[in-house]
C-alpha cells in the first residue's frame, strides 16, 4: 500500500517528476534528478518488498483459518477458501469484456522488425553523412496520428541519427511521410532502434546464464548416449537419448514432492498433535 501511494505521488505532485517534454520539436525532454528518482525507486522497492512478502503467504494464512481435524462441515468451507477468489476473478472478467465497446484500439501498422531493418539499411546509405549539430531540430520527426507514444531524442548511438536526415533525393508524400522508407526513416524509428540496442548487454549476460543451463541437459544426453536403453536385452528399441530429460523432471515433481508430502509434512503434524 505504501509503495502503490509513493507511486502515485510522483505522478500527481509535480516536483517529484521531471516536467514534460512539450510539443514543439525544439523542446528539449529534462531528465530527472537524482531525488527524484530515489522516490521512485523507493516507491518500486517496497512495491517489491510488500508484494513478495504478501502475495506467498495469503493461502496459507487462508488455509491456517481452518482445522483439517474437526467436523466435515468446516472441512467443505475450505473449499469456499479457493472457490470465492475464482468466482471474484470470474466477474472480474465479465466487467472487463463489458467496456469491450468503449475501449480505444489502436490497430497494429506495419511490422517491427521492418522497421529496425529499414533503419540499418538507410544507415548503411548514409554512413557518409555528417552528424547534425542539433539532432533534435534538424531530423525528420514525422509521427503517426494514432500514436499514443513518443520517444524523445537521446544522444547514445548517435550514427544512427544519419537515416533521419533529408537530403536532395528523399521525397516526402502528401501525409508528410517518407517516399522511400529505405533511405528516409523518422526519429521515432531511430529510437526504438536505440531501445533494441540498450538491451544487447542484458542478452549477453543471460547467455553466460543459459550456455550453463543447457550444458546440464546435453551432459544427461550424452550420459544416456554411453549407457544401455533398452528395456529388453534382445530387443532391438532403445529408449531415444534425448528424452531422458523428461525422466528427470518427473523424478523431481513425482518423487521427491511426494516424499516431501508423505514424510515431512505427515511428521510435522504428528509433532504438532
Amino acid at each position: 500500500m505504501q509503495g502503490m501511494l509513493l507511486l502515485t505521488l510522483t505522478a500527481a505532485i509535480s516536483k517529484l517528476h521531471p516536467p514534460s517534454c512539450g510539443k514543439e520539436v525544439t523542446s528539449i525532454c529534462q531528465g530527472p534528478t537524482r531525488g527524484e528518482m530515489a522516490f521512485l525507486l523507493s516507491s518500486f522497492a517496497l512495491l517489491v518488498v510488500g508484494g513478495s512478502g504478501i502475495r506467498p503467504c495469503n493461502l496459507a494464512f487462508g488455509a491456517d483459518q481452518f482445522n483439517p481435524n474437526i467436523k466435515s462441515e468446516e472441512k467443505a468451507s475450505i473449499v469456499s477458501l479457493t472457490g470465492i477468489p475464482t468466482l471474484l476473478m470470474f466477474f472480474s472478467c465479465v466487467i472487463f469484456f463489458v467496456g469491450t465497446k468503449i475501449y480505444v484500439k489502436v490497430l497494429p501498422q506495419g511490422s517491427p522488425l521492418l522497421g529496425v531493418v529499414q533503419v540499418f539499411v538507410a544507415a548503411i546509405k548514409k554512413r557518409g553523412l555528417k552528424s547534425p549539430e542539433q539532432p533534435w531540430l534538424s531530423l525528420f520527426d514525422y509521427v503517426l496520428k494514432n500514436t499514443n507514444s513518443k520517444l524523445s531524442y537521446t544522444d547514445q548511438f548517435r550514427f544512427l541519427d544519419k537515416v533521419a536526415i533529408r537530403t536532395l533525393k528523399d521525397e516526402l508524400q502528401m501525409d508528410g511521410s517518407a517516399a522511400d522508407p529505405w533511405r528516409l526513416c523518422t526519429i521515432q524509428q531511430v529510437e526504438e532502434v536505440k531501445c533494441l540496442l540498450r538491451l544487447v548487454p542484458i542478452w549477453f549476460a543471460i547467455l553466460i546464464y543459459h550456455v550453463a543451463f543447457i550444458q546440464q541437459n546435453n551432459y544427461l544426453v550424452f550420459q544416456a548416449l554411453q549407457s544401455d536403453r533398452r528395456l529388453i536385452k534382445r530387443s532391438t528399441f532403445k529408449i531415444p537419448a534425448a528424452t531422458y530429460v523428461v525422466f528427470d523432471r518427473l523424478c523431481i515433481a513425482r518423487i521427491t514432492i511426494t516424499v516431501m508430502a508423505r514424510l515431512l509434512v505427515q511428521t510435522h503434524l504428528g509433532v504438532m498433535t
